[in-house]
Parts: C-alpha cells; structure tokens; sequence
C-alpha cells in the first residue's frame, strides 16, 4: 500500500495578483505537479507561461526554477517559498557532464472533478495536493547546474568608459588614425569576447562577460557579427545601447541581433548552495 513519505508545507505566491497558496507536498514532487495542484485549488492565478522562482539565500538573487525540477532539493535546503511571475534576473545552464533528470506526466481525463493523476519514471502518483510514493522509492537525484545572471545596465555602461578609454590610448600610443578606429576596435572586442576571458578589459574589470543565449563562449564569427551589429545601436541614436537597462534578459540592439548575452562572470552551482548550506548548520 502507497505511503506518504515527507510531506512539508510550501507557499506559493502569485506576485501579479497578490495572491498565495498553502500546499502540503511530497519531496518527491516536480514543481509542474506542484502548479497544477495550486491551479486546481485557486482559481485564475499562476496563469500564463511558466515563470516560477525563489530567493536564493545565499546569494540573495531571485533565481528561476525549471518545471521537471524536484521540489526535494529545495526543501532540504529550508527553501519553501516559491513566487510566480517575478522578474527574472537568471537563468539556469545544466553542467555538459551532467545528465538532465527529465519526468514523463501522463494525464488521466477519467479521474474525478478537480483531480489529476500523473506517472512518473519512480512509480509515483499525484492526487489532488498529495504526493503517494511507494515505500524504499529513491528520490531522484538533483541535477547539477550553475546560475548566471544579467549583467546590469550601469555596469555595462562602465565596461564601455574602460575599453574607450583603453582602445583610445593604444591607438594613440602607436599612432593610428581615428580613422582607424572600427577595424582596431573591432580587433579588439572580437579577439577577446571569443577569447576563454569572453571579455574586454573593461568588462573583465566590472566582473562581465559575453556569451551565447545558453551560455557559452562566442566563438570568432559571432563576436564578429555582435561588433559590427553594435553601428545599429549608434544609428538609432544610441537608443540600441539603452535597450540593455530595458529589455528582460539585459540586452542591448546589438545583442539581440546576434543573439548574445551579457552577464556577470561569476557562476554558482547546486553542489556550492549544498557546501554552502553545510557550512551555515554546522
């Protein structure tokens, strides 16, 4: 017989509405079973394409939760608060080494009114807001991932002051014409954002770096394509570069054409919150 293994509250808060909700879960919950039993339970909130987050304690960041994520290893950290329709600041990248833990749902259209019931590869089943798992089931493994954030508008504006000032003064230390100053330029932040620095000196002295929308390092091409992309932002009137304090990912005109991103150097992974957490209770 199904027994209830772990079962802890969690609020769930509807930032657009002012709204919560007050769910017993199970561990072994993924958060899209956890916004289903909200849904069914409150009517007409956490609506809309999924953007669930909560507030790392570490790093004080609202940092965003993936829907096959299991609630497990949120709760183990003292984490029971999760807010729908924040403003994301992060984004998450699985490590390469690591194997993404996926869960197959299966709706049953023949259950009872206002209730659900859901498969999963631990032989677990969801009713309502309860989560019933068979005895000795192991809890799935967290998947390892590091959270990178965006690199704010001020900051950026700082990187660029430094690499002008820079890129000037080399120029004038050898000589070279402003004339000159596209292709040097274009040198020089084409070399170095697809450099393993994936950054010019002044966005490496603000703690920035450039990478593709996952992620990862540029290579030549598309550090390329992202410098030159930048006369667009100076022929709308610098409007282009204002973009980045205005867009939701941060990013400029130019960034968007070659679908680039700016953000801080610094990473944190899931096996750091957990040393880090240790380290608090000891």
């Amino acid at each position: 017989m199904a027994e209830i293994l772990q079962m802890e509250p969690v609020v769930l808060i509807d930032k657009s509405k002012n709204k919560e909700a007050h769910i017993i879960v199970s561990h072994h919950h993924s958060f899209r079973d956890l916004l289903d039993s909200a849904r069914r339970i409150n009517k007409n909130v956490f609506e809309g394409n999924w953007d669930l987050t909560y507030l790392n304690p570490n790093t004080k960041q609202n940092e965003p939760i993936e829907e096959d994520c299991f609630l497990g290893d949120y709760l183990a950290q003292d984490i029971n608060t999760f807010y729908w329709n924040h403003k994301q600041n992060s984004f998450r990248v699985p490590l390469k080494n690591d194997q993404k833990q996926t869960i197959q749902i299966n709706y049953n259209y023949n259950s009872p009114p206002n209730t659900a019931t859901y498969a999963n590869p631990y032989q677990s089943t969801l009713t309502g807001t309860m989560m019933h798992v068979p005895q000795n089931q192991p809890t799935p493994p967290p998947t390892s991932y590091r959270m990178i954030q965006y690199a704010g508008f001020w900051k950026r504006f700082a990187a660029f002051m430094i690499d002008s000032a820079i890129l000037g003064f080399m120029m004038n230390l050898v000589g070279v014409e402003n004339g000159s100053w596209l292709f040097f330029g274009w040198l020089y932040a084409a070399v170095l954002e697809s450099s393993k620095y994936q950054a010019t000196f002044g966005k490496m002295a603000m703690g920035l770096k450039v990478t593709d929308m996952n992620g990862e390092k540029l290579t030549f091409g598309r550090a390329t394509g992202r410098y030159f992309s930048k006369l667009l932002s100076y022929v709308t009137i610098m409007i282009g570069f204002v973009l980045a304090g205005l867009t939701e990912k941060k990013q400029a005109l130019h960034d968007i054409v070659a679908k680039t991103l700016v953000v801080e150097s610094s990473a944190v992974t899931v096996q750091q919150i957990q040393q880090n957490t240790q380290r608090q209770l000891r």
